[in-house]
């Protein structure tokens, strides 16, 4: 039998897969790992890639937001991102964006926040 969080968790990722893809991004890679960290969804739209993290969550409250997607985990992100953008070529990328989209599991809608976090 599955875990209860992995199952909420995969749920999540798919109903926000649905999402970006209803809304004109195309979905590039799901549970991207490298590094020791995961992407949940690498999704692009134009010339920017969108690398989203995905929470389930009955809560949508800034302080939780800031929690879930600590200083550390936000690092362990972006390094995973440095290595699947080193495996592009140069002309593919121009703009890179760190999203949080957060869905409710009560009746999964979705607060999608672009641009939720930067790294320097």
């Amino acid at each position: 039998m599955e875990n209860s969080t992995v199952s909420n968790g995969r749920r999540g990722e798919e109903i926000v897969a649905a999402y970006l893809e209803e809304i004109g991004y195309s979905i590039e890679r799901r549970n991207f790992r490298l590094y020791g960290a995961e992407v949940d969804i690498i999704a692009r739209r134009a010339d920017t890639l969108h690398f989203v993290e995905v929470k389930r969550w009955r809560s949508f409250d800034r302080s939780e937001l800031e929690y879930a997607i600590d200083g550390r985990k936000q690092h362990r992100i972006a390094r995973a991102c440095r290595g699947y953008l080193a495996s592009l070529n140069e002309s593919e990328v121009l703009g890179v964006s760190f999203d949080v989209a957060l869905v409710d599991p009560s009746d999964d809608s979705i607060r999608y926040i672009q641009r939720a976090f930067e790294i320097e």
